[in-house]
């Protein structure tokens, strides 16, 4: 019953029926935590529950999943959507652990460890840890080479402090524009030169600051005249 029970959930979850997944997974654990199926069970039902918008059941089902899980796979798989549940709700230093342990059991060169580390990483710039940060990105780089998420990692590998981004343009005469209407109003623009997506662009940035929190704290100074202002990892 609980193995005909798990195999259905797993084709519920496939075809995206998440009720039936939550169904069939809940007969599963009715015959016991202990059984070999219940760490899966618990899994899919508390992807499925995370999928119909009950995070907080969802938590639950992928903590006891977590806990008991033997298959390394299927504990990084848990932490994984733990800290995607954290990150999103903005418990950043959560999150920050659950990606840890997601990235110490999913192998390294396989996807979702391209995603996992690209969080972890801007997590870990985000608390300071920089040179920890550096270490992810490289090994993403290099087992994820021409990914987006690989180039994402290029732009801020080896960053050291934040700043604050009001633009990119491709012109540097409009971003000599917007530097000066910045200047204007009191804020230390200028313009740094960046590679992106093969392209050589004119960003214009604003500050430079130690920390995140510091950069945040001064971010509505500048969306009062750029309200498309975003806090950005800087070298």
């Amino acid at each position: 019953m609980g193995r005909l029970s798990l195999e259905a959930g797993r084709q519920a979850f496939a075809d995206g029926n998440h009720g039936s997944v939550r169904m069939h997974m809940t007969d599963v654990l009715c015959e016991g935590m202990r059984t070999s199926g219940a760490p899966e069970a618990l899994y899919y039902r508390g992807r499925s529950t995370a999928a119909l918008g009950d995070t907080a059941n969802a938590r639950v089902d992928l903590e006891k999943a977590l806990a008991i899980a033997k298959d390394k796979n299927l504990a990084g798989g848990c932490a994984l959507l733990l800290g995607d549940l954290d990150y999103d709700e903005g418990a950043f230093a959560d999150a920050l652990r659950y990606y840890d342990l997601a990235l110490a059991n999913l192998p390294v060169n396989e996807t979702p460890a391209d995603h996992v580390g690209l969080r972890l990483a801007s997590l870990l710039q985000r608390f300071g840890q920089w040179e920890r940060a550096d270490v992810i990105l490289d090994r993403l780089i290099f087992h994820f080479e021409g990914t987006p998420r690989a180039r994402e990692a290029g732009r801020i590998i080896r960053c050291r402090s934040w700043t604050i981004n009001a633009g990119a343009y491709e012109s540097r005469n409009e971003a000599a524009s917007l530097v000066q209407r910045l200047k204007d109003n009191n804020l230390p623009a200028r313009i740094d030169e960046i590679v992106w997506r093969d392209c050589m662009l004119q960003a214009v940035n604003v500050g430079s600051f130690d920390k995140y929190d510091q950069a945040d704290e001064a971010l509505p100074d500048v969306k009062r005249h750029i309200d498309c202002a975003v806090v950005m990892e800087s070298r």
